[in-house]
């Protein structure tokens, strides 16, 4: 598959995002789109990124675009709620879309305590300086919560008996649906009931052996889809843009995301590199009036 060509980088400072062709009135479609794609295969009011208050975090809503909504490659049902994080990719139509970082502006319909408790957490992964692994639950009854935490050599089983790792309220859901191991970096998944299907993007994890669980990629089981979350991943931005990429060759159900694309400085990098830079001037400075008489 070819890489996507990033087009343009778009900041939003505040919340509900709609995403669509439309402008305005156009041809009876929904009006007044916030973030415009010029696209034939995008819809007038194609989806919405928002802030759930039942999961206190952004999700994103698909309002009946005519040519679907994917993120992870699992597509999302009209109407239902879909938690979205740092580095996501979202397909609308035949457009690809990077959540690249997210802050406390763009969560301004949070709760302040909500903000605090978010941030609170952040530095506490930050201090840990691990790399923490756990699957996130980013659709159904169980949105919003995290399993315990993946450790490498170990596998965790999910399911809906009590005595699953992580026992998932879905009643579409086996009592025991999917085995999860971490070996170093890698993710690996089998299902382990087979009338209950469990589809990894659009294809079909096996029982009879693992297969691999790519990092951006959802897994979906029953009602519920799961991301793979890693702690320290998600600790790095917090300045919020949106990177919007076109690819026209692209059918939906094909393929999730590109391996690669372009990165774009912000106003956040160069804050970085230049605190970087103060630090390393100042240390100068230390040592010059220490040892230089």
């Amino acid at each position: 598959m070819r890489s996507p060509r990033v087009d343009d980088v778009r900041r939003f400072d505040s919340l509900p995002i709609r995403i669509g062709r439309a402008s305005g009135a156009l041809r009876g479609e929904s009006a007044g789109a916030d973030c415009i794609v010029r696209h034939e295969s995008v819809s007038g009011h194609h989806a919405t990124i928002r802030w759930s208050r039942t999961a206190e975090q952004l999700v994103l809503v698909d309002e009946g675009g005519r040519n679907g909504t994917y993120v992870g490659g699992v597509k999302l049902k009209r109407g239902r709620e879909r938690a979205i994080s740092r580095g996501d990719w979202v397909q609308i139509g035949a457009v690809w879309i990077c959540i690249d970082a997210i802050d406390e502006r763009v969560c301004g319909e949070a709760p302040q305590s909500t903000r605090e408790m978010a941030f609170n957490q952040l530095d506490e992964e930050i201090a840990s300086l691990r790399r923490c692994v756990r699957l996130r639950a980013v659709e159904g009854a169980a949105i919003g919560e995290r399993s315990p935490e993946l450790v490498d050599g170990e596998t965790l089983r999910v399911g809906r008996a009590p005595e699953c790792g992580w026992s998932i309220a879905d009643e579409a859901m086996s009592r025991q649906q999917i085995e999860v191991t971490r070996r170093g970096d890698a993710i690996w998944a089998r299902a382990l009931a087979s009338k209950t299907r469990v589809m990894l993007g659009d294809v079909e994890v096996p029982t009879d052996r693992e297969v691999h669980w790519p990092q951006g990629m959802m897994l979906r089981s029953g009602t519920s889809v799961f991301a793979v979350d890693r702690a320290t991943e998600r600790a790095l931005g917090r300045a919020p843009h949106v990177e919007a990429a076109r690819n026209f060759e692209l059918e939906p159900s094909k393929s999730f995301a590109p391996r690669t694309h372009s990165r774009h400085w912000l106003p956040n990098d160069m804050a970085l590199l230049a605190a970087g830079a103060t630090t390393i001037f100042a240390g100068i400075l230390a040592v010059w009036w220490v040892f230089v008489p």
